[in-house]
């Protein structure tokens, strides 16, 4: 399988995760129905993507997007959430924006002191 095979793989991967954890919060067919509205992916009636056509950086933008029309920032929340584990497992895949995740800093003792 060449490498863009298996990107494709995981972008459909981290699709069917957002659309899974929002059918938890707006229903399966309601999450279904806002995925299908969009011509980027080919999915199931249990919210599994298949496809993923265009660029699929944007593709998965547009995704968390359509979501966000209805729930706002709780929803791009709620995607971020819904990829950490599959982004652990592929840490070089490329995310929009709009899913970046914030890694943490942990200060050292002396920046903690300092703060004081």
């Amino acid at each position: 399988m060449s490498n863009e095979n298996s990107d494709k793989q995981i972008y459909c991967e981290l699709a069917t995760a957002i659309v899974k954890r929002q059918a938890e919060i707006i229903g399966l067919d309601m999450a279904v129905k806002k995925a299908k509205d969009l011509p980027e992916f080919i999915l199931d009636d249990e919210g599994n993507v298949m496809a993923v056509y265009g660029k699929p950086i944007n593709s998965l933008e547009l995704l968390v997007s359509q979501y966000s029309k209805m729930s706002g920032n709780t929803a791009v929340n709620f995607c971020k959430d819904a990829i950490i584990s599959i982004v652990t497992k592929y840490p070089d895949i490329k995310l929009p924006n709009i899913l970046q995740i914030q890694k943490a800093t942990v200060p050292t003792m002396e920046q903690f002191l300092e703060s004081f």
